[in-house]
């Protein structure tokens, strides 16, 4: 389809400047919450162990912590723990009230080994959690395990284990504590056919791993190879706020909340990884406040919040939008705007004095500072839509 788009107003004019935003219907950033399921039950052994040990390192090594809130949670999870869907009915209702949704990584791996799982896919409490989740939206990954890190075919045996527990196929993995080497890791996550990695960050630091907050393909430079697999970064973790870097309280939330303006600033993509223990919990109270303040935070901004597996969808049908431009007669411009795949929310700002309307159905512009924004709510897989903008009348 063709349309012209004339200016209303006689001044003169200039070439316009094509740009696609990097965001569904022309947000300034983009949002994924995640969150590392490593434990649900609160009355197990090695829980009751860490606490017992955060509690010697609180008396003998000065680590932040209040020793009898620690106390008590080591009592209560002995006598009285916590139901397992507990805090993930907590986080759902807390990322609902923005209307927000996320995804939710299953750790499998050696059933009760040090580094390994601490729950059964097959029990029915993460059958439950499990099921909570999808009702809400949100999304299940694979919570990539210790003992099977950087193996392709053990990577894709935790893929079917939770495809085959769940009914869903995952399209997303972070590994278990961060755990990266490049590029074995991408190569193995690539060959075990995941379509997104969420493990790129770096445990003790906040804000992206080298600096940059969008997704971005991976690759092997040491074979000259794109890999079919993307990397969504990491902004904030919890345990970086709270274990690394010892902060507590509004100092924690200050610091995560510069992280997060930096990103914001260049319109890229805001990661928060949560672990869903560390709810309902009195000497954590922090860890929670922290995550729902920023949630508070960031809900008046409007961004676009959608699961790994959204995100990984849109910015690749996105990358593969061809967008090119022909000066023809009656000083006018052609833009071509070709999409292999099918994509929805896509917008195109259009930099030019002269004010823009336009007749064509389903299609919505929007003044912006210096130009024009032409919302597509779809473009067909395969299909080319045409502008013509005119530049004088």
């Amino acid at each position: 389809m063709t349309e012209i788009l004339q200016p209303k107003t006689t001044e003169a004019p200039k070439a316009p400047l094509i740009r696609l935003c990097p965001w569904p219907e022309g947000r300034s950033f983009a949002l994924f919450l995640s969150h590392d399921v490593d434990q649900i039950h609160d009355r197990e052994l090695f829980r009751v162990l860490a606490d017992a040990n955060h509690i010697r390192r609180r008396l003998m090594q000065g680590e932040t912590g209040d020793t009898r809130l620690a106390g008590i949670r080591l009592a209560r999870s002995l006598f009285w723990p916590k139901p397992a869907p507990k805090d993930f009915a907590t986080l759902l209702e807390m990322e609902e009230r923005h209307g927000f949704r996320s995804t939710f990584f299953l750790l499998h791996d050696k059933y009760w080994a040090r580094h390994g799982g601490r729950y059964s896919l097959q029990c029915p409490e993460i059958q439950n959690i499990a099921r909570m989740i999808l009702a809400a939206g949100g999304e299940l990954g694979v919570h990539g395990g210790y003992y099977r890190f950087n193996d392709a075919v053990r990577y894709h045996e935790s893929l079917e284990a939770v495809e085959s527990s769940f009914g869903v196929r995952p399209c997303g993995i972070r590994n278990h504590l961060l755990r990266f080497s490049y590029p074995e890791t991408w190569r193995a996550q690539a060959a075990a056919e995941f379509a997104y990695d969420a493990s790129y960050g770096l445990p003790g630091e906040l804000g992206p791993r080298g600096g940059w907050p969008f997704p971005f393909e991976t690759c092997d430079v040491s074979k000259g190879e794109l890999l079919n697999l993307m990397a969504l970064p990491i902004t904030v973790m919890d345990a970086t706020l709270f274990r690394h870097l010892r902060l507590e309280g509004e100092a924690a939330l200050e610091k995560a909340w510069r992280a997060v303006e930096g990103v914001i600033g260049v319109g890229g993509m805001v990661s928060l990884l949560w672990h869903n223990n560390y709810f309902n919990e009195p000497e954590y109270w922090d860890w929670q406040m922290v995550y729902e303040e920023l949630l508070n935070r960031l809900a008046p901004l409007k961004p676009w919040c959608a699961t790994g597996a959204e995100i990984n969808g849109w910015w690749r049908a996105k990358a593969a939008v061809n967008v090119q431009t022909h000066p023809v007669a009656g000083e006018k411009t052609r833009v071509e705007i070709h999409s292999p795949q099918e994509i929805k929310d896509l917008a195109l700002e259009i930099r030019s004095t002269n004010e823009m309307r336009t007749s064509l159905p389903n299609v919505r512009l929007e003044p912006v500072e210096g130009g024009t924004r032409i919302h597509f709510p779809r473009l067909s897989a395969g299909k080319t839509v045409t502008l013509e903008v005119a530049t004088s009348h």
